[in-house]
């Protein structure tokens, strides 16, 4: 990163000139922050549709029985090849292919539901499209459930003071 020098007068000399670090960004990861997700979804819009907030979700099965099946399968091959170490990867790749990645898109004109890629938020295909009025919450329970259209989706903790700010949109 560079620095730039920052020169207070009232300061001692030893402290007048220092570098310091400029505030960026972080990184975007794989084309999960939101920008990228808008940018990304722009072909699947309709013309001229705004987007308004982006939440990201997974959908699959409950995930308590997720755990118990990713546990079963991790515990399971390590047994089985007698390297109990090979246990962690195969439960975390069991773990994340059983969850879809969605990200739900609160638009002027609608509720959006894309469906993304299974390792990244990057946005696919329309699977939903909504009305308006639809609320994405309540979340409930530890896993922040919701449904939507019949779909269960759990959403990323990141991603609930957007859920809050879309429904609080729709008292307003």
């Amino acid at each position: 990163m560079r620095g730039r020098d920052v020169t207070d007068v009232s300061l001692p000399s030893r402290v007048r000139t220092r570098n310091c670090m400029r505030q960026t960004a972080p990184m975007p990861l794989l084309g999960n922050q939101r920008p990228q997700i808008i940018e990304q979804s722009r072909p699947l819009l309709q013309p001229g549709e705004a987007v308004a907030h982006v939440v990201r979700a997974l959908e699959g099965p409950n995930r308590w029985l997720g755990l118990g099946i990713s546990l079963l399968v991790g515990l399971g091959l390590g047994v089985l090849l007698g390297l109990p170490i090979l246990g962690l990867p195969a439960f975390l790749i069991v773990f994340t292919r059983l969850y879809a990645r969605r990200v739900i898109l609160a638009t002027d004109e609608s509720l959006v539901v894309l469906a993304g890629g299974r390792f990244t938020f990057r946005p696919r295909l329309v699977l939903d499209r909504l009305d308006l009025e639809t609320p994405i919450g309540p979340l409930k329970g530890l896993w922040l459930q919701t449904t939507l259209n019949g779909r269960r989706m759990y959403v990323m903790a990141r991603s609930v003071n957007e859920v809050r700010a879309a429904d609080a949109d729709l008292q307003a």
